[in-house]
């Protein structure tokens, strides 16, 4: 909960300066756990509602993040991943649909 979209993008690039490959990980909260706590205080609504444990309606996250700053960051992933493809490799799909609310 306490990540910002900067800090995403900077572990991105991390990640790929080092020669890796970044998957996306959407935080989803679980109930009774102190990073569950740590999200309930800055959720837009109501965690102790099974819809918001979740990654669907991105209710926990950091108040700066928005629908198109993570589809900004899940662009910039298929950005640097696409020098990784071979000939006839497909793009990489699960976990990198756009975010649509």
């Amino acid at each position: 909960p306490d990540q910002t979209p900067q800090s995403v993008v900077d572990s991105v690039h991390y990640v790929d300066d080092s020669g890796g490959i970044s998957y996306l990980a959407e935080f989803s909260p679980i109930p009774h756990t102190d990073l569950f706590e740590k999200a309930q205080k800055i959720a837009r609504y109501d965690l102790m509602e099974p819809l918001f444990q979740n990654n669907t309606l991105m209710a926990y996250w950091h108040p700066e993040f928005s629908e198109d700053i993570l589809n900004g960051i899940k662009a910039e992933i298929i950005r640097l991943r696409k020098r990784f493809l071979q000939d006839g490799d497909r793009e990489p799909t699960t976990g990198f649909e756009p975010v649509t609310y």
